[in-house]
């Protein structure tokens, strides 16, 4: 890492790009080919740190050249998440995966910012490297592989493989295809911003690595068979359930519920609009869209009748 004017520039700019929310897992190129990955929710200061030689015992050994890769603890604790989760309903012959993961996959929710364990994160980022670089590992730093009076055993981490590393040689980041539902592989680089590249004269362009993530393919196709038949199932029965006049509409200034779960229906329980109940006759149903769909002739049976006072006192 060059250290000119380092400490002026970060003097200047370490306010305009301050991240206080995020977590983050970094690795550094250091003296005689070793590497180091830590982590950090001081990005900048952080990396000040090692090149004043005051990051740790082992930046200090091996002083920092070059920041070759940086990435989100959030977003490499939800692949881990989510790939722990398709293996194993792979290998128990389960159908059901976690959806909700992968739709929000993109999504930085401060609330659960220290949802995943950041030290799990580091260390398969550091047994991701160590798996990839066989004849090297252990110039490899970080995680759990810090100290010099261990004698550190080559890691067995199976999972860590479906991370590849990009063309740069470091362990991909992960991002995913908002339009197309899938998740991808990319560059590391590719998460450093311009400010950041200046402050810290990182020059080297990210590498044109692309890799669509395969293991959860065979989810992701009857998941869109199901979301297909859902929507083909709802527009059948949207034609023929009249009965749907006679369910209540929505009340402004309420944070209405749905007659038959009781879950919040068009809103949280914020009062925020939430999409997902029924419309019918230009006004909105107290009836969710699932309840629609899954408890369709309990409904009809329910609401078709004639001459019953249908309306909740």
């Amino acid at each position: 890492m060059k250290q000119r004017n380092i400490m002026n520039k970060l003097k200047d700019n370490y306010t305009i790009h301050i991240i206080i929310k995020m977590r983050w897992i970094y690795i550094l190129k250091c003296e005689d080919n070793y590497f180091y990955v830590g982590e950090t929710a001081r990005l900048y200061r952080r990396f000040w740190e090692h090149t004043a030689g005051i990051g740790g015992i082992n930046t200090q050994i091996f002083k920092p050249e070059e920041i070759v890769a940086i990435y989100k603890v959030d977003t490499i604790g939800k692949f881990l998440e989510y790939n722990n989760n398709i293996i194993d309903k792979q290998a128990n012959n389960l159908i059901d995966y976690n959806r909700l993961l992968l739709t929000y996959f993109n999504t930085f929710n401060e609330k659960y910012k220290d949802y995943f364990d950041k030290l799990e994160a580091e260390n398969s980022i550091a047994e991701c490297m160590m798996i990839h670089n066989k004849d090297n590992w252990e110039k490899i730093r970080g995680g759990k592989y810090t100290k010099f009076n261990c004698d550190y055993k080559f890691p067995i981490n199976n999972n860590i493989k479906e991370l590849p590393m990009c063309k740069c040689g470091v362990p991909c980041d992960i991002k995913k295809n908002d339009d197309k539902n899938y998740l991808f592989f990319r560059c590391a680089k590719k998460n450093m911003w311009e400010n950041f590249k200046d402050v810290f004269d990182i020059v080297d362009e990210p590498c044109n690595f692309f890799m669509e993530y395969i293991t959860d393919i065979e989810f992701r196709i009857d998941e869109k068979k199901r979301v297909a038949n859902y929507k083909q199932t709802f527009t059948d029965l949207i034609k023929k359930s009249f009965w749907l006049n006679n369910v209540e509409c929505e009340i402004d200034d309420e944070c209405p519920e749905c007659v038959s779960c009781n879950k919040y229906v068009w809103c949280d329980k914020n009062g925020e609009f939430k999409n997902n109940g029924i419309e019918y006759g230009n006004e909105r149903r107290l009836l969710c869209r699932d309840c629609f769909v899954n408890k369709n002739e309990e409904l009809s049976q329910k609401y078709s009748l004639t001459g019953k006072c249908l309306i909740k006192l």
